[in-house]
C-alpha cells in the first residue's frame, strides 16, 4: 500500500524537468499531493473518483494507476476479495482498525476460521492471530 506517502510527495516533486509538452501529460505536484492527503485521511471513494478523472487525462502516469489500485483494495474492491467474498457467510475488512481493535472484534464475533491473505509480506496483521 501507500506506507511512505511523504516519500511519494518527494518523489512526485522531484520528477525530473522534460520537455514542457511531456510536463502537460503528467498530473501537477499539487494534484498528485491532494490525492495523497485524501487517501491518508482514508477517503477512499474520493481518491477513486478523482484518480479515475486524472488517469482520463494521464493514462501514462504510474503513480495515479498504484492510487487507484490502493484505494480500490481499501474499499474491497480488489479482484481476489470480489471473486472470494460471496463464499463467505460474513465479511468484515480489518482496515483502519488497529491489530487490537481488529483482535477484539474477531473474538466477539465468535469466528471459528480466520484467514490472513497477507501472508509474511511487509503489511500483513499476523499479530491479530497471536
Amino acid at each position: 500500500m501507500l506506507k511512505h506517502c511523504a516519500l511519494l510527495i518527494e518523489m512526485v516533486n522531484m520528477e525530473p524537468e522534460k520537455n514542457q509538452a511531456t510536463q502537460q501529460n503528467k498530473p501537477s505536484p499539487a494534484e498528485m499531493n491532494a490525492l495523497i492527503a485524501l487517501y491518508n485521511a482514508q477517503r477512499y471513494a474520493e481518491v477513486e473518483s478523482r484518480t479515475r478523472a486524472l488517469l482520463a487525462q494521464h493514462p501514462d502516469t504510474g503513480l495515479l494507476w498504484k492510487l487507484l489500485g490502493a484505494s480500490l483494495q481499501m474499499q474491497g474492491k480488489d479482484a481476489l476479495t470480489n471473486r472470494i467474498k460471496p463464499h463467505f457467510a460474513a465479511w468484515k475488512p480489518l482496515h483502519g482498525l488497529s491489530d487490537a481493535d481488529a483482535a477484539r472484534l474477531i473474538h466477539a464475533d465468535g469466528a471459528h476460521v480466520l484467514l490472513g491473505l497477507s501472508g509474511h509480506t511487509e503489511q500483513n496483521r499476523l499479530p491479530i492471530f497471536a
